[in-house]
């Protein structure tokens, strides 16, 4: 079958007279692999730790979001901290496209959750 990933994205901003239209993308591909994962994992403050993947290989599509409602966390390429990808606040997401490996996240104040899910592409 084809087309089994979907993704989309939608954008809008607005604030003191200056507004960004709601803007959407929308992106269809097959999937040659056939496994995902969908989970919550606590990260802590010390050291850098891999996101929990399951048996999903890689290249794989990842969405991370924050689901603490006070603390920030880091999304790392590396386990070094050296390669920041994005820090999402309380409530906040990313989503990785084709992904070569599992990113290493470390929560900034105290320990979170996030709630993850990805595929293998």
């Amino acid at each position: 079958m084809a087309g089994e990933i979907n993704r989309t994205l939608q954008f809008t901003c607005s604030k003191g007279g200056a507004s960004i239209a709601a803007t959407s993308a929308q992106k269809q591909s097959d999937m040659t692999g056939d496994d995902v994962f969908t989970q919550t994992q606590s990260i802590p403050t010390s050291g850098y730790t891999a996101l929990d993947v399951g048996s999903v290989t890689f290249p794989a599509h990842l969405m991370i979001q924050n689901i603490d409602s006070t603390n920030n966390v880091a999304v790392y390429r590396d386990n070094a901290g050296a390669q920041l990808i994005s820090t999402l606040h309380p409530g906040e997401f990313c989503y990785l496209n084709r992904v070569g490996a599992a990113p290493y996240l470390q929560a900034a104040v105290a320990a979170v959750i996030v709630f993850s899910k990805g595929c293998e592409v």
